[in-house]
C-alpha cells in the first residue's frame, strides 16, 4: 500500500513537468498553421488580383485591390511580360513571442495570357 502512494506522486511529477512541454508543442504547431493560412489567403488575393489585371490591364487598380484585400502588404510589383503577368509583394506577420525567426512571407504569381 506504501508502494501504491508514491507511485501517485512520480505521476503527478511527470505530469507537471510534461505539461510545459505539451503546450509549447500545441503552440509551435498552432503558430505554424496560422502562417500556412494566412500564405494561402495571400496566395489567393495575388491568384484575383492577377486574373483583374488580365481583364482590365490597369496596374494602378490591381495594387490597389491588393491593398484593398490586405493593407499591409509591402513593396507591391506588378511586371507585365509578352505572354506573363507577374506580381509580386511581402508581408511581415505578427507571430506571438517572435517564436518564428523569418516572419515575413514572400508572394510570387505568375499567371498567363
Amino acid at each position: 500500500m506504501i508502494n501504491n502512494l508514491n507511485n501517485r506522486g512520480q505521476t503527478l511529477v511527470i505530469f507537471i513537468i510534461l505539461l510545459p512541454l505539451v503546450c509549447f508543442i500545441m503552440f509551435f504547431f498552432i503558430q505554424k498553421l496560422m502562417l500556412i493560412n494566412e500564405k494561402t489567403y495571400l496566395k489567393s488575393i495575388a491568384n484575383d488580383s492577377c486574373n483583374y489585371y488580365l481583364k482590365n490591364n490597369n496596374i494602378d487598380k490591381t495594387i490597389e485591390l491588393l491593398k484593398k484585400n490586405d493593407s499591409n502588404l509591402k513593396n507591391i510589383v506588378v511586371n507585365d511580360e509578352l505572354d506573363t503577368v507577374m506580381i509580386e509583394f511581402d508581408k511581415e506577420i505578427n507571430d506571438l513571442f517572435d517564436f518564428f525567426e523569418d516572419n515575413k512571407i514572400h508572394i510570387k504569381v505568375t499567371c498567363n495570357r
